[in-house]
This record gives C-alpha cells, sequence and structure tokens, in this order.
C-alpha cells in the first residue's frame, strides 16, 4: 500500500527509522536506557537515509 503512494526510496527510509523510532520511545515510555550504542545507530541511520535520498553531485 506504501509503495503506491510514496517512491520506493522514501518507502524503504520509513522502513528504516522504524526500530529507532522504537528505541526512543521505549526510551520515553518506559524507561530503556539511551545508550552509546543505541545513538551511535541513530547517527548511522540517518546518515543513511540522508545518502540515499541525496541527488549526486556533478563531478
Amino acid at each position: 500500500m506504501a509503495l503506491a503512494r510514496a517512491t520506493p526510496t522514501r518507502v524503504a527510509n520509513t522502513m528504516t527509522v522504524n526500530p529507532i523510532a522504537a528505541a526512543l520511545l521505549a526510551a520515553l515510555l518506559i524507561g530503556e536506557p539511551i545508550t552509546a550504542n543505541l545513538l551511535a545507530g541513530l547517527v548511522a541511520v540517518f546518515a543513511g537515509i540522508g545518502i540515499a535520498t541525496s541527488e549526486a553531485k556533478a563531478a
């Protein structure tokens, strides 16, 4: 259903963010600790999304 409404790249990026959103909600709602590994993963996911969605620059 998502692919009928958005591009494959946008759908894939949304699916990539789901575990991060779940981890952050767990920290807020039930007090799960926010560790260095979680923060590193968060940075890596958003860097990957940025790379995937940015347009290639002409050299």
